[in-house]
C-alpha cells in the first residue's frame, strides 16, 4: 500500500463518506473506492461497511481496530515527506511558499521584499492555491509556509481556527483588514467620488470568483449580499476571476464593480472607490510547521516576525 491509499483510507473514516473524501482529497469517488478496495485485499479484510449509496460508510469492527495504526503511518508518511522536502530546500536554499489564488494577503509583499533583500541566495517557489489545497500543502509537506486571507465568521475562518490551535503549526495574524473598494470605469459618475455606499452600485455586475465552491467557503459574497438585502435591492452578479486582468478590462466597458481590498492595483480606466457602509473583516496570516527544519524557512520567520515588531510599533 501507498501514502495515496492511506490517505484515502483515514478520509474517509473521517468524513464517512466516499464523495466527500473524493472532494478533499481532489479525486474522484471511483478513485478513492479503488484505493480502499486495494487496501482491502491486500490486507484480506472489510474495512468499511458500505450502505445502500457510495455517500455513506462506517468502519467495520475490523476497520475501527485497524485505523488508528493507518492515521498513525500517514502521520509517519507526511513527517518523511515533509523532512525530506526540509533538508532538499535547505541543500539547494529553495523555500516554497504557497498564496492564495482569490485576493492577495495583506503583509505579504513587505515580507517577501525584505527576506529577498537580506536573502538573495534563497530562490522562492511561490505556488497559488485555494484555501483547502494550501492547508493540505502545508500538512504534507508541499509547502514549507503559506501566506492565506480569511474572512472572519466565514467557513474558512472555522476551519482555520482550529489551524491555529494545532500545537505542530506556527501561525503568525499579520494584518486585520476592514475596508473594500470598487475597481470600476473612470468614467463612470461614481468615479468622481472617493467613497461611497453600496446602494450606489446598484446598477452594477459584482465580479465574484468563478468557483462557486471557493466563493462560498471564502464567504467573499455574504456581506455583499447582507448589504444589498438591507438597502433593498437585488445584487448582480458575474462571475470571473477578480485577479485576471480581463475583468479589469470589462469594467472599463461595462457597468462591472471589482472587488478588492486595496486601491493600489493599477489598471487603465479603472477607478476604485472605497464602500462606506463595509461592515465586514478579514485578517492575513502566515502558516508553517514547527517541524520544518529548512534553515531558509527559520530566516523567513525572523522576517515575519520583524514585520509584526514593526507594525506594532516595536
Amino acid at each position: 500500500m501507498n501514502m495515496k491509499e492511506i490517505e484515502a483510507l483515514v478520509t474517509v473514516s473521517k468524513s464517512r463518506s466516499f464523495y466527500e473524501a473524493a472532494d478533499a482529497l481532489n479525486y474522484t469517488p471511483s478513485v478513492i473506492s479503488k484505493y480502499v478496495l486495494r487496501v482491502e485485499k491486500e490486507l484480506g479484510v472489510v474495512l468499511f461497511a458500505r450502505g445502500s449509496r457510495a455517500s455513506s460508510v462506517a468502519l467495520t469492527t475490523e476497520g475501527e481496530a485497524l485505523m488508528p495504526h493507518f492515521v498513525r503511518m500517514l502521520e509517519s508518511f507526511r513527517a518523511l515527506h515533509s523532512d525530506a522536502a526540509g533538508l532538499l530546500g535547505a541543500r539547494d536554499g529553495l523555500l516554497r511558499i504557497g498564496t492564495g489564488v482569490q485576493t492577495y494577503s495583506p503583509g505579504m509583499d513587505e515580507i517577501m521584499a525584505d527576506f529577498i533583500l537580506a536573502h538573495p541566495e534563497v530562490r522562492i517557489e511561490q505556488t497559488k492555491l485555494d484555501f483547502e489545497s494550501q492547508l493540505h500543502a502545508l500538512y504534507s509537506g508541499g509547502q514549507d509556509g503559506i501566506f492565506t486571507l480569511v474572512q472572519h465568521g466565514s467557513h474558512n475562518a472555522e476551519t482555520l481556527s482550529s489551524v491555529v490551535e494545532d500545537a505542530r503549526v506556527d501561525a503568525f495574524p499579520l494584518v486585520r483588514v476592514d475596508v473594500m473598494y470598487l475597481g470600476i470605469s473612470e468614467n463612470d459618475p461614481l468615479a468622481a467620488l472617493d467613497d461611497a455606499p453600496l446602494p450606489a452600485f446598484r446598477d452594477f455586475a459584482f465580479a465574484f470568483h468563478s468557483d462557486k465552491d471557493i466563493l462560498v467557503k471564502a464567504g467573499t459574497m455574504a456581506p455583499f449580499a447582507a448589504l444589498s438585502e438591507k438597502a433593498g435591492f437585488p445584487l448582480k452578479s458575474i462571475y470571473l476571476d477578480p485577479r485576471d486582468t480581463s475583468a479589469y478590462y470589462l469594467a472599463t466597458q461595462m457597468k462591472i464593480a471589482i472587488p478588492s481590498l486595496r486601491c493600489s492595483v493599477s489598471y487603465p480606466g479603472v477607478k476604485f472607490v472605497r464602500l462606506s457602509d463595509w461592515d465586514a473583516c478579514s485578517t492575513s496570516y502566515f502558516l508553517s510547521l514547527k517541524s520544518g527544519r529548512s534553515p531558509a524557512l527559520a530566516q523567513f520567520k525572523k522576517s515575519v516576525q520583524a514585520f509584526l515588531a514593526k507594525s506594532r510599533g516595536g
